[in-house]
């Protein structure tokens, strides 16, 4: 996520490009992962959710259970790819092309932010950067949700 968008966003078109071949489960959220992100989201009582990247499975996860939903992806080429790979589409989704880091969100926007695995997607001296913008567009009462890789 560092540096200008063209250096930012050309390995994720690079991954965009073989997601369907090279891309399953861990890499990937697998059913029983998908699962347990509806059995919490059921949880929530209000319904607007940030989505940080364009993860397919939290999209549909989302969609079914009537969410609001706004995604926030800095590479036009994992937007499409991901798209192509909706089976639940909502029509209450919004795209924005920016960066999780520099955006244009309103503060206290969101009762819900999610993400598959993003902190590795952030070098670690912008990682508390990320942290403090995810709060800053959750609402007072907001949760965070991201799948998390352990060593």
């Amino acid at each position: 996520m560092a540096g200008d968008l063209k250096t930012s966003a050309e390995p994720w078109r690079i991954i965009a490009d073989m997601w369907n071949t090279y891309f399953t489960s861990p890499s990937r959220v697998s059913p029983d992962e998908a699962k347990k992100y509806k059995e919490w989201l059921k949880e929530v009582s209000k319904k607007k959710a940030l989505v940080l990247g364009v993860t397919p499975e939290i999209r549909e996860a989302l969609a079914e259970l009537g969410y609001e939903i706004t995604c926030i992806d800095i590479n036009p080429e994992m937007v499409k790819a991901m798209d192509s790979d909706l089976e639940v589409k909502s029509q209450k989704e919004t795209i924005l092309i920016e960066n999780w880091l520099d955006n244009t969100l309103k503060d206290n926007s969101f009762d819900i932010a999610l993400g598959d695995a993003v902190l590795p997607n952030v070098p670690w001296e912008q990682r508390e950067k990320l942290m403090s913008e995810i709060s800053r567009v959750l609402k007072p009462e907001g949760l965070f949700i991201t799948r998390a890789f352990c060593v």
